[in-house]
């Protein structure tokens, strides 16, 4: 049997998204048959924080939820199951303001450790569009496909040591497993390779980081680069200002 998720600080009640940056991301570490499977949930809320300058910046807080780690030689049909459930508890969802309808968590899936055919089978147990990504070697840029992502490992968890001393993690300490994911982060550890000069986090011997990757994942989602929308340009006094036309009809 799978545990419930308990959704810590989460409720029945409606809670609309006051802003395009509040999201909820469900993340998942898929293990393979003899490692766990482990998820997080997190809301991602926007913070406005003053700088000596007296400018305001804007920056996103993680803020774990819900932390759950599934018992060993679970099967994947089953723990389809499970993330179905967990995706569809409405006590999950965002309801957006001006149409009432319910906006559902984003859900991330790490696909490197158990490959593509046990992650296209989840996909079609759970009938989902989920992101997926694979933590890969080297420092290159994160590349995508699709819904499909790799990212560099190392780039990832700098990422989340640079979220954690900026204060935009929060996990509450309430939760069961907190200090077990806490611990995980502190077992990373950085392994240079004298030869190559390549730097990579690593996990000690005998440990998991499967919690780790699910809150590093879920940061490194939450911050990434968005590209600008389409601004399309239709009224005719805007375009002929773009285009150099006086009033008069003269360049």
């Amino acid at each position: 049997r799978t545990p419930r998720s308990c959704m810590t600080d989460t409720t029945a009640q409606k809670r609309y998204r006051d802003s395009k940056e509040r999201e909820i991301i469900l993340s998942v570490d898929l293990g393979k048959m003899q490692d766990y499977t482990a998820y997080t949930i997190s809301e991602i809320l926007p913070e406005s924080r003053e700088e000596k300058s007296g400018a305001t910046t804007k920056v996103k807080t993680v803020n774990v939820r819900d932390i759950q780690r599934l018992p060993l030689n679970v099967s994947y049909h089953d723990i389809a199951n499970h993330l179905y459930d967990v995706f569809f508890d409405k006590r999950l969802w965002l309801i957006d303001p001006k149409t009432k309808d319910p906006i559902l968590p984003t859900m991330l899936v790490d696909a490197g450790g158990v490959g593509e055919a046990v992650t296209d089978d989840m996909a079609r147990r759970l009938g989902l569009l989920f992101t997926r990504y694979r933590l890969v070697r080297g420092t290159s840029e994160t590349r995508k496909a699709r819904r499909n992502f790799t990212v560099p490992r190392t780039r990832m968890f700098e990422q989340l040591y640079a979220a954690f001393t900026d204060d935009r993690i929060r996990i509450n300490p309430k939760l069961k497993l907190a200090d077990a994911l806490l611990s995980e982060l502190r077992n990373l550890k950085p392994e240079a390779n004298e030869e190559t000069g390549y730097v990579k986090v690593v996990h000690r011997e005998g440990e998991h980081d499967d919690m780790a990757i699910c809150l590093a994942s879920t940061n490194w989602w939450a911050n990434r680069p968005k590209r600008p929308g389409l601004r399309l340009v239709s009224d005719d006094d805007t375009v002929n200002r773009l285009m150099g036309i006086h009033p008069d009809g003269t360049r």
